[in-house]
This record gives structure tokens, sequence and C-alpha cells, in this order.
């Protein structure tokens, strides 16, 4: 058995039904897996709270993920200001990611192989694991790397790995669907 998980910010449930001719990859991903109807956000609907919600299952205020950027001033826990920040590798610290075990560090602790492509933080170890394969998180304005990264996934998951997960900013189109549904609205 395995899973494969696709991540697109902002990427309606209805989008891929609406435009079935522009994306006749992810079409064929659909036809032979399954596809969520919709996905009831968390609080805050920020993208690290959401991605770490995705990962461990836990709501924000159980990981301690509460938004893009964060500041935590010096205690006895952790003895220096500390800022997390969505654009910079201020998010590799391991302290920020204590409080939750994601999927792929469950996976990993039973042997099983997995494949994370620019997932926020697989790239940071978590009780000394990391999975298999890991490309972490990258601030960029276009994954130039979505075609890869998803044939890598799938060519993974053929090869026996039991979880793959892709995250992507922007669909390989004329403009991105986070950029589109801001500017157009949700119904663009």
């Amino acid at each position: 058995m395995c899973l494969f998980n696709l991540f697109q910010k902002r990427f309606r449930w209805d989008y891929l039904d609406r435009q079935k001719l522009q994306l006749p990859g992810l079409s064929q991903l659909v036809c032979g897996g399954v596809q969520v109807e919709y996905v009831e956000p968390i609080f805050p609907s920020l993208s690290f709270p959401s991605w770490t919600t995705i990962a461990t299952g836990l709501y924000p205020e159980n990981h301690n993920i509460l938004g893009n950027y964060m500041l935590h001033l010096a205690d006895s826990e952790f003895p220096q200001d500390t800022l997390f920040q969505l654009k910079d590798n201020s998010t590799l610290l391991p302290w920020w990611w204590r409080f939750a075990e994601p999927i792929w560090t469950t996976a990993t602790k039973n042997n099983l192989k997995v494949f994370m492509a620019n997932w926020a933080r697989c790239d940071v170890p978590i009780d000394g694991l990391l999975p298999t394969e890991c490309s972490g998180y990258s601030y960029q304005d276009i994954n130039v790397r979505f075609r890869d990264d998803l044939t890598t996934a799938v060519k993974r998951l053929k090869d026996g790995y039991s979880l793959a997960m892709v995250m992507t900013v922007m669909i390989l189109l004329y403009r991105s669907i986070n950029g589109f549904s801001k500017f157009t609205g949700s119904q663009a």
C-alpha cells in the first residue's frame, strides 16, 4: 500500500474538473487515485501552519507552528531570540519542530521508504530520523522542479516506496493558481 500526496496551495477542489484539458497529467493521476471534494482549513489558514497540520494531523495549537513568521524571545527553554520566517532557512532549527511527529517520521520509524519533494521541513531530523529522500522546502515564485518532482514521486512509488509527498506553490501554466485566485476570486 502507498500514499501519494500532492499539495497545491489555493488549488480549489473543482479547478481540476474545470481545467481538465489544461491539466492532463493531474487528471491522469486522479483517475488512479482519490481526489478530495473539499478541505476544511485550519486557523490560522497560513502556509506553514497548514503544511504542518497536513503532515502531523494536529491543529496549530498542538504542533505550535502558528504562523509563517514568528518570534520566540529567549527563555529558559531556548536561550536565544529566534525568528521563524517563511522565506529563509530559519525554519531549519529543530527546536521549532519538537512538538509533533510528521507522517514521514512515523513511516521511517516503521522501516518504510519515503520520498518528499519540496515539502516543508522534511529536511529537519525528528527523533534523529530523516525520510529516505527529501528535498526540503525552498521558497520560490515558480517551482521549476514540479514536473521532475511528480515524475520522481510516481517512479519511487512504482519502485516500492510507501509514501510520496510533493508540494508546489505554482502550477506551470501561464499564471499560478495561487496568484490567480488571489486576484480574481475563488470562482474564477
